[in-house]
């Protein structure tokens, strides 16, 4: 059984960092899992493929997808690296919740709320059609003494202000930015 450990290990690789374990992703973001596998075990950590494909059907939040008969693995969205093409079709006006929602800590509102919401690193930023998600991604951010805000996004002023929003395999929306007036 894949440790969490190893889980947060393949985040880092296949979101941020593939040259940790000396791998390179292509331009799709996918790598061989054999090659993980053998990085990951250069690097210490000891997995074979099935533990791999064991983190991707586990994980709840499917971070990642299989291809090509499991032997080749990416994340879904989180990227840091910039020139990763996920093949993301900017969704149709019908395609989208009428509401997006984002949950931050609220030592970032001030920021927020005069800048709008960045990507901050990554490719994009990222939205859930639901308020408990947007939370519970709030929360994991949350430090001692802050509490965590929901912004709200009314989809259709957004996409009339020229907002494009995608949709990544696991379901999470994504936009390159929010501007600060569309924020509820």
């Amino acid at each position: 059984m894949a440790s969490n450990h190893i889980s947060k290990f393949l985040s880092l690789i296949l979101r941020h960092k593939p040259e940790t374990i000396g791998i390179k992703l292509d331009k799709q973001g996918w790598a061989y899992v054999g090659d993980i596998v053998a990085g990951m075990s250069k690097a210490g950590k000891t997995v074979d493929s099935l533990d791999i494909i064991e983190i991707v059907i586990d994980d709840e939040k499917g971070r990642y997808s299989l291809k090509d008969n499991d032997t080749m693995i990416r994340a879904n969205q989180g990227h840091s690296i910039k020139d990763i093409d996920l093949g993301l079709t900017p969704l149709k006006p019908s395609e989208v919740p009428g509401w997006l929602y984002h949950g931050t800590n609220s030592r970032f509102l001030e920021a927020i709320q005069s800048q709008g919401l960045k990507p901050m690193g990554r490719q994009h930023v990222h939205l859930s059609d639901n308020p408990e998600t947007a939370n519970n991604v709030g929360d994991r951010r949350k430090k001692k003494d802050t509490e965590t805000h929901i912004f709200k996004i009314s989809t259709v002023e957004a996409m009339n202000d020229g907002v494009v929003f995608y949709k990544s395999e696991n379901g999470v929306y994504l936009t390159d930015t929010v501007p600060a007036w569309l924020l509820r």
